[in-house]
């Protein structure tokens, strides 16, 4: 499998966007107090660019390339699926500005890039309705994977409810608009 030419153009820009934002933290090029997302530094003190680097930044623990792969594959597996990409683009725009708005209220629990990975496997998992057999007696569906690792997350880290829900509400949003409005209204965004 050929994983690059196999990308969808959104997709494949993401990805490189997020491996050359790990590169030049890596090799120090940007420090992490370059890229941190802080609402007074970009709308105070006017460094836009930090948008940019926080939509990117997906961290570089031990864990973030598994986490990579999962945000990519959704974001992938999202993109194909779309009717049409100006759609996809507007809903993926859509959920990072509720992030940027939640941050307005409350300290991000992560990078901006991470939460945005968040809610996309969130999106994608709550849209597809997998089940997951875990044994012969227990079924879970796959939409409460990053749920189950968010309430991890809230009761380890000790996050606020608005922490909480900048995690899963944006990504949640763009389901009920995508998925509930259309069937039960007609109405697509």
């Amino acid at each position: 499998m050929d994983l690059l030419p196999d990308l969808p153009p959104i997709t494949k820009y993401y990805l490189y966007g997020t491996i050359a934002m790990a590169i030049a933290r890596h090799y120090d090029l940007l420090s992490i107090y370059d890229v941190l997302y802080s609402w007074d530094l970009v709308y105070h003190k006017k460094q836009y660019l930090r948008l940019v680097y926080a939509l990117f930044d997906l961290g570089l623990s031990s864990t973030s390339m598994l986490f990579t792969f999962t945000v990519i594959s959704s974001l992938k597996e999202w993109e194909q699926s779309a009717v049409s990409k100006r759609r996809f683009a507007i809903q993926l725009i859509g959920m990072y500005l509720v992030i940027i708005s939640i941050s307005i209220y409350t300290e991000l629990p992560h990078s901006v890039g991470g939460i945005l990975g968040f809610n996309i496997w969130y999106y994608v998992t709550k849209k597809s309705r997998n089940i997951i057999h875990l044994g012969d007696d227990l079924e879970i569906r796959q939409a409460w994977l990053p749920i189950l690792s968010m309430g991890l997350g809230w009761g380890r880290w000790k996050w606020n409810t608005l922490q909480l829900l900048s995690v899963f509400l944006p990504g949640h949003l763009v389901y009920f608009f995508n998925e509930a409005m259309q069937k039960t209204y007609g109405f697509e965004i």
